[in-house]
């Protein structure tokens, strides 16, 4: 799409490194200033041409929705830590990345070299 990476503003983000997996959570900001958040998993995928390929899955999550997505992450999160402690830290793949937010009040465009294509335009947000 066309000018997809000056459509929104990266303002704040963070990754996450789980193996052959990355989890991106991004606050970006619409033409009109409003925040929302994208959660992308991005998993790396070898070819039989033994080329490397990147599916991606992403969730637009917007601020009347955040407290009940949180509310529900919060409970199943609670749940699988009570039934299953045992689990709790063992994942010796996983790394974070912390991106510190820009300091002026306005962030700059940030353009990401991506294979994203989407079906929709950020006009519509």
């Amino acid at each position: 799409m066309e000018g997809y990476a000056n459509q929104d503003r990266e303002i704040f983000s963070r990754s996450i490194k789980a193996g052959k997996r990355w989890y991106f959570i991004d606050v970006k900001s619409t033409k009109t200033d409003d925040y929302y958040v994208v959660i992308t998993e991005s998993k790396k995928h070898i070819e039989s041409d033994g080329r490397f390929t990147y599916t991606k899955h992403r969730i637009f999550l917007y601020k009347e929705d955040f407290e009940a997505f949180k509310e529900s992450l919060d409970e199943v999160m609670d749940f699988v830590l009570k039934e299953r402690p045992d689990t709790l830290g063992q994942n010796p793949n996983l790394e974070t990345e912390h991106i510190k937010p820009p300091t002026s009040e306005k962030a700059p465009i940030v353009e990401k070299k991506d294979n994203f294509n989407a079906d929709f335009s950020f006009d519509d947000l």
